[in-house]
């Protein structure tokens, strides 16, 4: 999420709520795996976008198995 200016060590704060915007960075669960992801809903997928400048990080399309445990308010750099 560096391009988001999240890095390696930082913290993030969470607004604990079950829905999100488009454009929004979530923490949600995949199957039983947290994860921090922009979020996109479409009718039928939703897009998780990693925002990352490393190329190994990719997209994730969904169909079903994800859930939005809530949305990010605030980073707060590492010390």
């Amino acid at each position: 999420m560096d391009k988001r200016g999240i890095k390696d060590g930082d913290l993030v704060l969470i607004k604990r709520q079950p829905t999100a915007n488009n454009g929004q960075i979530v923490a949600g669960l995949i199957d039983k795996d947290c994860t921090l992801k922009e979020f996109y809903k479409n009718d039928d997928y939703i897009i998780l976008k990693p925002n990352s400048s490393n190329s190994e990080n990719k997209p994730f399309i969904l169909t079903s198995d994800f859930t939005i445990l809530g949305v990010m308010i605030a980073v707060l750099p590492q010390m």
